[in-house]
């Protein structure tokens, strides 16, 4: 739809959407913006919006807003200019900095075209080199990818997150996980975000950019807060050490490489595979070297490694009987992980722990399996 028919076309993530976006039709009516989208319709206030350029030479634009059933984005694909000269007068400031942004991107294009170009003269060779060399290329690139698109990418997979799964961001369960993050995350330049997903499954996952999900199934099998500070150590050191982004980068290959470069966060590759971020497992030598740094967080931080080995280690043995066992089908074999843990356990220097000081009763009575069966 172009502007003289009333509107713009664009792609809608948000509950109700497909993983990579649902198409959809935009207008502007007085002062609130109308999505159509699978046969609905949605109106936003203009000052509840938020606006930004993105997509491949900032010719798209994306609004955000967050509405009673969750958060959604609106990727506007064409007609950019006439959309930002129609917006609402609400909108003037935003629309100014959307613009500026567009002159922003243009270094990135030019870098990105000759990057293309460079694609497009050695494919086969690139292409060889990619598969014989594919962790290295990985832990490459992602080494060369900003804070600042690592964080979008992130925001990317928590707006997809919340289209398939209820995140709680309250309650005695999300402060738990709140407060033991910040005290394992302190002094992290990452601006990190604290979520627990209504999910039985046991299973926590960290996206790039510092967005952690914490399942209330794995809250139920955690025994006390210690275990739950020792899979939360787990999760951090895999946001520090970039290894969320680099299994992203060698599951999706260069199709994710070439979205982060050109800014294009609406784009298939990247969005597919945000939506399968949980999904994604991890090297051995990735997984090793986060336990390992989760071990140090944790003495760091006061507060003791024990209950960390303790809980993998009754996963690990109940794996078999335990539905969505997910937190260790997805890592190394468990006995291996649990020796090694408990030998960087042992070589740690005395030091009197604390306690994390959190009322586990009733977290655990906070939970929704709690509730049912009161």
């Amino acid at each position: 739809m172009n502007a003289r028919a009333g509107g713009w076309r664009g792609r809608l993530f948000g509950p109700g959407c497909a993983d990579a976006g649902s198409e959809a039709h935009a207008a502007w009516r007085g002062g609130m913006l109308e999505v159509g989208c699978g046969g609905r319709s949605l109106a936003v206030p203009a000052p509840g919006l938020r606006l930004e350029a993105a997509g491949f030479n900032g010719e798209q634009l994306r609004l955000g807003w967050t509405a009673p059933e969750g958060s959604f984005e609106l990727f506007i694909e064409s007609g950019r200019e006439d959309f930002l000269a129609a917006a609402p007068p609400a909108l003037a400031a935003a629309a100014g900095t959307a613009r500026a942004q567009r002159r922003r991107i243009g270094g990135r294009f030019r870098a990105a075209l000759l990057l293309c170009g460079l694609i497009l003269l050695l494919p086969f060779v690139a292409l060889g080199v990619f598969f014989m060399q594919s962790d290295r290329i990985a832990a490459w690139a992602v080494q060369h990818v900003p804070r600042g698109a690592e964080e979008r990418l992130g925001d990317l997979v928590l707006a997809q997150t919340r289209a398939r799964v209820t995140l709680r961001e309250d309650g005695p369960a999300h402060a738990a996980v709140q407060q033991l993050g910040r005290e394992l995350s302190r002094g992290s330049a990452y601006r990190w975000r604290w979520f627990v997903a209504e999910d039985r499954t046991v299973n926590a996952f960290a996206a790039p950019g510092g967005v952690v999900v914490v399942n209330t199934g794995l809250i139920e099998a955690a025994a006390e807060p210690g275990e739950l500070a020792g899979v939360l150590a787990h999760e951090i050191a895999h946001v520090e050490e970039r290894h969320s982004l680099e299994a992203m980068v060698k599951s999706a290959g260069l199709g994710l490489v070439l979205s982060i470069a050109l800014g294009d966060w609406s784009g298939s590759a990247a969005g597919a595979w945000a939506a399968r971020l949980a999904e994604l497992k991890f090297s051995r030598d990735a997984e090793t070297e986060a336990d390992a740094r989760a071990v140090r967080a944790l003495h760091d931080a006061g507060l003791s490694p024990q209950p960390m080995a303790r809980f993998f280690g009754r996963l690990a043995e109940n794996e078999a009987r335990i539905p969505g066992m997910s937190l260790v089908s997805s890592h190394p074999p468990s006995a291996e992980r649990m020796t090694a843990l408990q030998e960087q356990i042992a070589q740690l220097p005395a030091r009197d722990y604390r306690e994390p000081g959190i009322d586990w009763q009733a977290v655990r009575a906070s939970l929704p399996r709690a509730q049912q069966a009161r």
